[in-house]
């Protein structure tokens, strides 16, 4: 006598075990190809919002330039320091506080060294403290080598001086805004010189920025140093020669920098 099972048509059998681990097996698989091509994807489309934000903050400082006869906003101000910054200076430019914030970077509401208030290191004071409707993130920091607000020190001993767009030579190669993880307002080429690089970059090793004459562009961090170093408007820190600089600069970062 026939088993039972064979009398069933084929059409209406159920897979077998092995039929079914073949068929995970062949889903897994595909999984661990297609997942890291969605992530790859993401981060993309994640870089892709981040440009747009610097180029807003490009467009915004480059009306504030237009309304203030070429002279860049401070770093932070000495009227408010360091209540008001440069993100507070051209926040009536723009549209929403989301610009400020790249939506790759994990550190935009950790605190300023020595802050209590998530975010940005003005966010600690009033009259904006404890109102989240005011509280700016971190992502963005001003190129603390050129702009910050005590630039001038070492020529005039005042500080607090602007910088102008005519006091810069070659504006399209020197940069204004970087991506941060930092609080700070500024970051400067001392980050790197430290070994804590409190630059942000994203997945692929790319990072935006916002040259001075305010275009948005993607590169490397290290091609910020070589073959043109583009943080001092003029020689780099202890008057030293930019291409030498450079170099040491980039023998000094991690891989994921490079």
């Amino acid at each position: 006598m026939k088993h039972a099972e064979s009398r069933i048509p084929r059409h209406q059998r159920g897979f077998t075990l092995i039929e079914l681990l073949v068929v995970i097996a062949i889903i897994a698989i595909l999984a661990a190809i297609l997942f890291p091509v969605f992530a790859r994807a993401r981060e993309t489309a994640r870089m892709t919002s981040c440009t747009n934000n610097m180029k807003q903050l490009g467009l915004a400082l480059h009306t504030y330039l237009n309304d203030y006869d070429d002279t860049f906003p401070l770093n932070r101000f000495p009227d408010a320091y360091p209540q008001y910054n440069w993100k507070r200076a051209i926040r009536s430019y723009m549209k929403s506080v989301s610009v400020y914030q790249c939506p790759s970077n994990s550190y935009s509401w950790d605190p300023a060294p020595g802050t209590s208030a998530p975010g940005d290191e003005s966010n600690n004071a009033k009259p904006w403290k404890g109102d989240p409707t005011a509280q700016l993130p971190n992502s963005y920091a001003y190129n603390g080598s050129s702009f910050h607000e005590a630039w001038g020190d070492d020529a005039t001993g005042s500080g607090f001086i602007p910088r102008t767009l005519g006091s810069i030579k070659d504006p399209t190669n020197i940069i204004l805004i970087l991506e941060s993880k930092s609080g700070y307002p500024d970051l400067g080429a001392w980050t790197v010189d430290a070994g804590g690089n409190l630059v942000f970059v994203h997945s692929n090793k790319m990072a935006n920025w916002v040259m001075a004459d305010t275009h948005a562009k993607s590169m490397k961090l290290a091609q910020t140093f070589v073959p043109q170093q583009m943080w001092w408007t003029g020689k780099p820190n202890g008057n030293q020669d930019p291409i030498a600089y450079g170099k040491k600069a980039v023998a000094a970062l991690a891989k994921e920098y490079r």
